[in-house]
């Protein structure tokens, strides 16, 4: 079944601005994308997403979508997983 979640990961670029008939989507990194980071704390108009996943309804109108990223911390197969059976449970899947 079909889900309204997206799984976020790390940006490639630095900013982005889709511009939308509901208003534009800006997606902004710090610092700039390079290869190794990992997004540490993301936030969609200044609110901070739950997990690494973020529901389409707060996507919709104009919204800043905001990426904080880091090298990555030692994180093994058991908390991907772990993630991923969380999004899937929210998602009803």
């Amino acid at each position: 079944p079909g889900t309204d979640l997206y799984v976020v990961a790390a940006p490639r670029y630095p900013r982005v601005v889709l511009e939308r008939p509901g208003g534009a989507l800006v997606v902004e990194s710090t610092p700039a994308p390079a290869p190794g980071l990992v997004p540490k704390r993301v936030t969609v108009n200044g609110e901070a997403l739950e997990g690494p996943y973020v529901e389409h309804a707060k996507l919709v109108g104009e919204r800043r979508v905001r990426f904080e990223l880091d090298p990555p911390k030692s994180c093994g197969r058991e908390e991907f997983w772990r993630v991923l059976r969380r999004v899937g449970r929210r998602s009803g899947a």
